[in-house]
């Protein structure tokens, strides 16, 4: 959240993930985020206006796969 996001997206997790990968809409990864928190911001300021998915993958290797928009 939010959703639109301009500068910044929350990302808030019920248990801490293994990592967390920042995708374009072509599933391209942008960034890759290992060992985070269960809340933590990333931010947008380096991204253009699109469609970006934020991938949350388990020790087990499953992902959840959440879409979000960036409206600069």
């Amino acid at each position: 959240y939010p959703n639109p996001a301009t500068t910044t997206i929350n990302v808030s997790c019920s248990k801490e993930p293994k990592r967390v990968l920042l995708l374009d809409a072509s599933g391209k990864m942008l960034r890759e985020f290992n060992n985070p928190m269960s809340n933590f911001s990333i931010q947008l300021n380096d991204y253009n206006s699109g469609i970006y998915f934020v991938a949350l993958v388990d020790e087990n290797e499953k992902s959840k796969i959440e879409r979000f928009i960036v409206r600069k």
